[in-house]
C-alpha cells in the first residue's frame, strides 16, 4: 500500500517536472522570439532612416539637387541630421543656380560686348545717315545739320559706353529721341514718332541699351519695308507697382508662333531675333538682360497681330534693390 502511494507521488512529480521544463523551455522560445522582434524592431527604426540619408546623398553626388524633401518621423538625432541634410541639399541648389545665374550673365555682357565691336554701327545705317547729312548740309546752312549731327554723334557715343553699368531711364529716352530724330530727318513724312513721356519715372535705373533696340526693331521689321510709312510711339508712365515702358508701332505685326517663342524665353534659347540698325541687339537679348538684372521674369509683354502692328511692354520694379545699386 505504501509503495503504490509512493508510485503515484512520484509519478505526479514527474508530470510536474515536465510540464515546468515545458514551460522554461516556452519561456525560453517566447523571450528569443521577443528579444528578435524588438531587435529587428529597433534595428528598422535606425537603419531605415539611414538608408534614406544614404540614397538621397547618392543622388546628391550624381548632381540630382531637386529630388523629395527627406522627412523622419522619430525625434531623435536622425530627425536633426535629416533636416541638415534637407537644408545642405537646398543651399547646394541654390549656389549652383546662382553661379549659372551668374555665368549665364557674364557670357551674355560677353556676346554684348562682342556684338558691339562687330556691329557698334552698321556700315548701311551709317552709309544713309551720312548721305541725309550731306544732302542737308548742301539744300540749307547748317542749323538742323548741326542738330542731325548732335544726334549721330549722341547715338554712337551711348552705344560705347560702359555695358556692365546700368543707367537712369532718362538716358535711354534721350538716345531714344536722338535715333528718332535722325529717322525722321531721313524719311520725312513717311515715319511718324510720338512720345508720351511721364517725366517723375525717368530716375528708374535700367540695364545700358534696352530702349533702343526695340525702337530698331519696330522701325526696320514693324514700318521701315512699308511704302506709305507708319508711326511708332514710346511711351513712360507710372502703374502702382512698376515702371511700364510701352513702345508701339503699326506696322506688319507678329504671328502668334513668334509671340509664343518670346513669351517661353529661357536662358539656353539661342535663337536668331529681330537686330537692329546701330545695336545689333535682339528682343530675346533685351529681355534676357532684364530678367538678369532685375532677377525676375515676365517683365516684358508682346501684343501684336498681323498688319495691325505690335506693342511691346516693359513692366519695370520700382523697388528692386539690385537696380537700385548699380
Amino acid at each position: 500500500m505504501e509503495l503504490t502511494e509512493y508510485q503515484s507521488f512520484y509519478q505526479q512529480l514527474n508530470e510536474r517536472n515536465d510540464a515546468f521544463r515545458q514551460f522554461i523551455i516556452y519561456l525560453f522560445l517566447t523571450s528569443v522570439l521577443l528579444a528578435v522582434f524588438f531587435a529587428l524592431w529597433f534595428s528598422k527604426e535606425l537603419n531605415e532612416p539611414i538608408q534614406v540619408l544614404t540614397n538621397m546623398a547618392r543622388e546628391v553626388s550624381a548632381g540630382k539637387l531637386d529630388g523629395k524633401t527627406i522627412e523622419i518621423q522619430s525625434n531623435d538625432e536622425m530627425k536633426i541630421l535629416g533636416e541638415a541634410f534637407n537644408q545642405m541639399r537646398g543651399n547646394i541648389r541654390e549656389l549652383i543656380q546662382e553661379m549659372q545665374k551668374k555665368s549665364e550673365q557674364e557670357q551674355l555682357m560677353k556676346e554684348l560686348e562682342l556684338k558691339h565691336l562687330q556691329n557698334q554701327v552698321n556700315p548701311h545705317f551709317l552709309f544713309n545717315t551720312l548721305n541725309t547729312i550731306s544732302r542737308m548740309a548742301f539744300l540749307e546752312n547748317a542749323d538742323q545739320t548741326t542738330r542731325l549731327i548732335e544726334s549721330v554723334s549722341s547715338l554712337l557715343r551711348y552705344s560705347l559706353g560702359d555695358l556692365e553699368k546700368s543707367v537712369p531711364l532718362r538716358e535711354e529716352v534721350k538716345v531714344v529721341k536722338d535715333y528718332f530724330y535722325i529717322q525722321q530727318t531721313r524719311f520725312f513724312d513717311r515715319i511718324t514718332f510720338h512720345t508720351d513721356i511721364d517725366e517723375g519715372c525717368l530716375d528708374t535705373r535700367v540695364p545700358r541699351l534696352i530702349l533702343q533696340p526695340l525702337v530698331e526693331n519696330a522701325f526696320i521689321h514693324g514700318i521701315e519695308g512699308r511704302e506709305e510709312g507708319g508711326e511708332i510711339c514710346l511711351s513712360v508712365r507710372d502703374a502702382d507697382s512698376c515702371i511700364i515702358v510701352e513702345v508701339a508701332d503699326n506696322g506688319v505685326g507678329m504671328s502668334e508662333s513668334i509671340i509664343q517663342k518670346y513669351r517661353h524665353l529661357t536662358g539656353s534659347d539661342k535663337k536668331k531675333g529681330h537686330t537692329g540698325h546701330s545695336t545689333g541687339l535682339g528682343l530675346e537679348n533685351v529681355m534676357r538682360r532684364l530678367q538678369l538684372f532685375f532677377g525676375m521674369d515676365n517683365l516684358v509683354q508682346i501684343l501684336s497681330e498681323p498688319e495691325k502692328g505690335t506693342k511691346i511692354q516693359l513692366h519695370l520694379p520700382k523697388s528692386t534693390l539690385r537696380g537700385d545699386e548699380q
